[in-house]
């Protein structure tokens, strides 16, 4: 493998996307190579889950679809739910569903070494929204050379575990990554702005994946 390898992993759901107006999942990945993947599937036992917790699952899933792609490998990952954004970049969530589904998601992620960089995208900029919507995924398909991976759907055991409290663990250990080893090889050099009246943009050590 090259010295520095990216990639870009565009994931997302919807509440009734399938023929049959159940909910979908998907995501599409475009490797340094230039090669595109993607992956979709109804999720009709989740028909009574939120949209935040079915964007949660699509890239809990995404993790395991494009495992081959995304393991070892600087990944951007792009999601257009900012409920989904925001715990995935502080590991936490008001929702108790969707903060399990993101400890799911850290573990999965260690698991493979997947280095995963989250950011926001418009839901009409999305690529992924064509393969959590029947009609539109033969031309999405089409129009971008997309392969349809298969993968296994992984089995989501219940485990003697609060991912909620991991969460805030691992959010406290991020806040204090000098006293944490094992939280080092995620720091990063981040230029921060201040909103106005907190102070004068600068550099700052912060852990970002």
């Amino acid at each position: 493998m090259a010295d520095f390898e990216q990639c870009y992993l565009a994931t997302d759901a919807s509440t009734d996307g399938s023929p049959n107006k159940l909910p979908m999942i998907g995501g599409i990945l475009i490797t340094a190579e230039g090669k595109t993947y993607a992956f979709s599937r109804e999720v009709a036992e989740r028909s009574d889950a939120d949209i935040a917790e079915l964007e949660a699952l699509a890239v809990y899933e995404a993790l395991y679809a494009f495992e081959n792609q995304v393991k070892g490998v600087h990944t951007v990952l792009m999601v257009d739910n900012t409920v989904i954004l925001y715990a995935l970049v502080k590991a936490s969530s008001r929702s108790v569903q969707v903060a399990n589904m993101v400890g799911r998601c850290n573990t999965r992620r260690e698991e493979i070494q997947a280095k995963l960089w989250v950011e926001f995208i418009k839901s009409e900029d999305n690529p992924a929204d064509a393969f959590t919507r029947w009609q539109k995924m033969e031309f999405m398909i089409r129009f971008s050379g997309a392969e349809l991976v298969e993968y296994t759907v992984p089995h989501q055991q219940k485990v003697d575990r609060d991912y909620l409290q991991e969460a805030e663990e691992l959010l406290y250990m991020a806040d204090n990554w000098r006293e944490f080893p094992e939280m080092w090889g995620r720091v990063r050099k981040v230029w921060v702005t201040p909103k106005e009246g907190e102070g004068e943009p600068h550099w700052e050590h912060l852990v970002v994946h």
